[in-house]
């Protein structure tokens, strides 16, 4: 298998942001999306190579991923995108990983987890800051303060919100959300609690 990285949603404003960083770093990632047009638009700004597939046909989809170990999903809404690319990373042995943050890629990743290890793919949603990052920084403190038994994280972004994460929390905020409490997820309201910090 090669080493090649596909970053899918490369024309919307995550998709773009991490290309760009990439491109910075001297990785040469493949860029992808459904509109060939914009695509190329970027790979040509960055000078990387493009490939464009819509999510709609499962077989493009595979064929898209042929060459590519490891595919970044930065397209959202995530719970349209997540699911037809893990399912084509799981026939292709290529590792998933997303910026997504919400509990159902989360949910749906977890689900696959024996088929992801039986294929030896690696499944692994909410790598954007909101999740993984804290996350490791919180093992990373119960490394270093074993006898703690509660941890409070706070952060603050900078810059603005996607068009793709706005709208997502205009459709979402309605709905109850949830949150992890003693290893059970329960349900909870946005904004149900405040803290100022």
């Amino acid at each position: 298998m090669s080493s090649t990285a596909l970053i899918y949603g490369a024309t919307g404003y995550m998709g773009r942001l991490t290309a760009r960083r990439a491109a910075e770093a001297g990785m040469r990632p493949l860029l992808a999306g459904r509109d060939a047009t914009a695509v190329a638009e970027v790979g040509r700004e960055l000078d990387l190579p493009v490939r464009a597939f819509s999510l709609d046909d499962p077989a493009a989809v595979r064929n898209a991923l042929d060459g590519v170990s490891v595919v970044l999903n930065s397209a959202g809404p995530f719970d349209r995108t997540a699911a037809p690319l893990i399912d084509a990373c799981l026939l292709t042995g290529t590792h998933y990983l997303d910026l997504a943050g919400e509990v159902p890629e989360f949910r749906l990743a977890a689900d696959l987890d024996r088929q992801a290890r039986d294929s030896h793919v690696m499944l692994m949603p909410g790598v954007g800051f909101g999740v993984v990052p804290t996350d490791s920084l919180a093992v990373h403190l119960h490394g270093r303060v074993p006898d703690a038994h509660r941890l409070e994280i706070a952060f603050r972004t900078v810059g603005g919100v996607s068009r793709g994460t706005a709208a997502t929390l205009l459709r979402d905020l309605p709905r109850t959300g949830v949150r992890l409490r003693d290893g059970v997820y329960e349900r909870q309201w946005a904004a149900a609690t405040t803290k100022k910090v």
